[in-house]
């Protein structure tokens, strides 16, 4: 039967787009979609307000959810996610992305898609329509909970503990801030509220759904200082803890803070059942700590 196209609304697709997510999840036969934890992540993070929602594309049959295309924290990047059986839809998709989703660069406008190495379809319509490749990835990796190594002992006078013990909205954004390098100490507006990348941003995060503040890891410095973050989401069917976000002040790097936070929010996952944790890097601290990569995706890119 035909897909038909429709445009999202938030109000009543935010959950029936989390539940697509949940039903078409896998990691290998064909076209890997986002876990549902991204997804829920995108629309409660700060940099939403970046995204025009109207611009998220949506196909159903009967009624259901096959297809979605849409940006994450910008315009101009867009994702696909479909159902196994609707891989067809791969150019409808891709030319929904260039009308709404693009963006202006100069006089052209572009637009980069993200297409994951399990999708051939996708592929092979972006190179008809003439993308080419950025030779950039956006890796996942997965680790087995029954195997995770001790956690590395903290130095004398730090703690570790969960927002749910203190949920300071200021020193949890003062680490991030820091973390994720905006600056030495958060400008005015980030701090009284006036600004979304701000206090309110965190205050936004931490309405999401599935946020829970008993998964949200954080090191105390002994001056009660918060520096380092490590963000837990769980995705119950799949039995998958998903590691978002993590950093470190750049003052207290190189002393494995991160690598206790994120086996911490780990173990706390694994005691409500979950089976595999996955985080979308590569980077040193998860694979000394036994993450492997499982799949990825690429970047393509055109201007007209």
């Amino acid at each position: 039967m035909t897909a038909r196209f429709r445009p999202y609304q938030r109000e009543q697709d935010f959950d029936r787009v989390g539940e697509f997510l949940v039903r078409t999840f896998r990691t290998s036969g064909g076209h890997i979609n986002w876990l549902q934890p991204r997804w829920e992540y995108m629309h409660f993070h700060p940099l939403i307000q970046r995204v025009n929602l109207d611009s998220i594309g949506i196909w159903e049959v009967n009624g259901e959810i096959v297809g979605v295309a849409h940006p994450e924290h910008e315009m101009g990047v867009a994702y696909f996610e479909v159902h196994p059986d609707h891989t067809y839809l791969a150019p409808q998709m891709l030319s929904h992305a260039e009308e709404r989703i693009s963006c202006e660069n100069g006089r052209n406008r572009q637009l980069k898609i993200w297409i994951n190495d399990a999708a051939p379809e996708f592929r092979d319509v972006a190179i008809a329509q003439g993308y080419a490749s950025e030779s950039r990835y956006d890796p996942m990796s997965f680790l087995r909970v029954d195997a995770i190594p001790d956690a590395p002992r903290l130095p004398e006078g730090f703690r570790i503990q969960s927002l749910a013990e203190d949920n300071d909205l200021y020193k949890v954004h003062r680490l991030l801030w820091r973390g994720f390098g905006h600056g030495d100490e958060p400008d005015d507006d980030s701090q009284d509220g006036r600004d979304l990348m701000g206090i309110e941003g965190r205050r936004l995060m931490g309405s999401a759904p599935n946020f829970r503040l008993d998964l949200n890891i954080v090191v105390v410095a002994p001056n009660g200082d918060f520096v380092s973050y490590c963000g837990m989401w769980i995705e119950p069917v799949h039995q998958i803890g998903y590691v978002e976000p993590v950093a470190t002040d750049p003052d207290y790097r190189r002393l494995k803070l991160a690598t206790a936070a994120v086996l911490e929010g780990v173990r706390r996952c694994r005691d409500e059942g979950v089976l595999r944790a996955c985080v979308g890097s590569t980077m040193h601290l998860y694979r000394s700590t036994g993450f492997e990569r499982e799949y990825g995706s690429e970047l393509w890119s055109r201007e007209w």
